[in-house]
């Protein structure tokens, strides 16, 4: 007889009662009973996870007093960290027009291999976040957001943020619905990225951001093979 909880509030529930639970013990709950896929050397500490599906791969982390409720899907790749005291919020069960051919939302986030969200941040998943390999969301109190307001239309409207592969994201960031950060990047310390991007091995800065200098390619940040500094 299979024991899968299901209802947004129901995962809630288990995701709040297995808090204190030794890891080897909440692995098992919350992989029988609400049906996620966590490797054993992973790890969840004093957080709550309460999503509909949430897939942890390798040494893949998640610290203390962290929330992560109310998104679709949960992807966290080989040794990926997602720090102490962050909270990750989904659209639930209601679910937001992107604005894009009629296209309704992916509450979601990815965590690509060795690359960390550090500790203190806010990300919105009312639509999908995806975070490339080896990048760190550094410092604190950064925002990702996905979702706004459309005053012309008088509708709330999401759009994805896409972050590329051996990006740097300095402290006190904002990146709004529809910012795309390109592979090896950096985004400066208390820069607003509100649009794509296109430029490789650049850094951008500024409110809002823009392109101000390359990055030299013989800097070892972007070479490295371990994920977190």
């Amino acid at each position: 007889m299979s024991l899968r909880v299901k209802g947004r509030r129901a995962r809630l529930v288990v995701g709040i009662c297995t808090i204190f639970l030794p890891w080897a013990l909440k692995r098992r709950l919350l992989n029988r009973l609400l049906g996620y896929d966590l490797a054993r050397d992973a790890k969840i500490g004093m957080s709550i996870v309460a999503v509909e599906k949430a897939r942890m791969d390798s040494g893949a982390r998640i610290g203390h007093l962290t929330v992560c409720r109310g998104l679709e899907r949960l992807d966290i790749g080989t040794e990926g960290r997602i720090g102490n005291l962050n909270w990750i919020a989904g659209g639930g069960e209601r679910l937001l027009d992107s604005g894009v051919d009629g296209r309704k939302t992916a509450s979601c986030l990815l965590v690509g291999t060795h690359s960390a969200i550090t500790n203190r941040h806010y990300i919105d998943c009312s639509d999908s976040v995806d975070i490339g390999e080896f990048t760190i969301v550094a410092g604190v109190r950064s925002q990702i957001l996905t979702h706004s307001v459309d005053t012309g239309e008088c509708r709330q409207l999401a759009k994805s943020v896409v972050i590329g592969d051996y990006c740097f994201i300095g402290t006190g960031s904002i990146l709004l619905p529809g910012a795309v950060l390109p592979a090896f990047s950096i985004l400066a310390a208390g820069s607003v990225l509100r649009k794509p991007m296109e430029h490789t091995w650049m850094l951008y800065a500024g409110v809002p951001a823009v392109p101000k200098k390359q990055i030299p390619k013989s800097h070892k940040y972007f070479v490295r093979t371990k994920g977190y500094i």
